[in-house]
């Protein structure tokens, strides 16, 4: 469960999620 929703939302959100998060706090997401 974890693994699938957690490759699906990499896969989806890579390009914009980590640009945005970096911006934002890189581990609270990561590490959420």
């Amino acid at each position: 469960m974890t693994g699938a929703l957690t490759k699906e939302r990499a896969t989806t959100a890579r390009p914009s999620y980590p640009a945005a998060v970096k911006d934002a706090n890189p581990p609270a997401p990561l590490g959420q």
